[in-house]
């Protein structure tokens, strides 16, 4: 059984973003933790008292809610869904649960065009910090089965393929292709992967069907951006942001943040447990 942290506001983006997450995880039994952060104090001049209790309670009781609504419908009856709030904002509210119990996946929603609302500077910390998979569903994603997974890595980044079993999973359970984006600086000189690279990772997918593409771009947010315009049928981006080649375009730069503010479709951020804490912190120096 996979264990979800679902984060909700209460909003249609969120409950959105946990029904696109538990339809392509498919048939899969999913443990669900619906976690709202709600405000220590108002900081409005116009309430009078607030109590932070009464407000928890009422918290509680509408994620319940949402929980038996979800549980109700058809496509949803297996998982199993729990309540859970937290004082403070969403940023502590994910990593103190998140730092309580091992998760599979964290979801979160965004609203807006593209995924800017979500990936300000709340979700680039949570994105350096997160020890767990994190899937940031905008408000236009179409729930559907994948079709056409894009991976944005690099063969020198990938020192297991051991990082992908979520992805294979997703792309196996949805009859999804595969494409591993490379992106090259113009006349950059780079050996192409060994056969034993690319056999390791052919092997690990199995049966999915897999294609390299590599392209050129001075910057490897626009070449990613670039390549999901020329090719409308990718349905979600998957990137490894502790991989270093990739922390820049993923992480805190401006013009990562023109492409994440253009992106309409789901992204999903791997956590790679194979980094030594060194490397780690190293990476969080690079892209603060």
């Amino acid at each position: 059984m996979k264990r979800i942290l679902l984060a909700s506001d209460f909003s249609d983006a969120s409950e959105h973003a946990f029904r696109y997450a538990l339809n392509i995880l498919g048939y899969v039994p999913c443990d669900c933790t619906l976690l709202h952060a709600f405000p220590i104090q108002l900081e409005t001049a116009h309430t009078p008292f607030y109590e932070a209790d009464i407000v928890q309670q009422r918290s509680l009781e509408m994620l319940s809610t949402l929980g038996r609504q979800l549980k109700a419908e058809r496509n949803y009856r297996w998982h199993r869904f729990a309540p859970q709030t937290y004082p403070g904002n969403s940023l502590s509210a994910i990593q103190h649960a998140s730092g309580q119990e091992k998760y599979d996946w964290i979801i979160v929603g965004a609203s807006g065009r593209g995924l800017n609302p979500w990936l300000g500077s709340t979700s680039s910390n949570l994105l350096r910090e997160a020890r767990t998979n994190l899937m940031v569903v905008p408000a236009t994603a179409i729930i559907r089965p994948l079709q056409h997974i894009v991976i944005a890595t690099d063969y020198e980044s990938i020192t297991s393929p051991d990082v992908f079993e979520p992805i294979r999973l997703l792309a196996a359970n949805n009859q999804a292709h595969l494409t591993l984006l490379c992106v090259l600086k113009p006349g950059e000189k780079v050996a192409p992967p060994s056969p034993e690279a690319q056999f390791r990772l052919r092997a690990f997918f199995g049966e999915v069907s897999l294609v390299t593409e590599f392209v050129e771009n001075e910057s490897a947010a626009e070449g990613i951006e670039t390549f999901l315009n020329d090719n409308p049928t990718a349905d979600l981006l998957v990137t490894v942001p502790r991989h270093r080649s990739w922390a820049d375009a993923i992480l805190g730069r401006s013009v990562t943040r023109q492409i994440v503010h253009h992106i309409t479709i789901p992204l999903i951020a791997l956590y790679d447990p194979t980094l030594t804490a060194t490397e780690t912190r190293q990476q969080a120096v690079e892209v603060a």
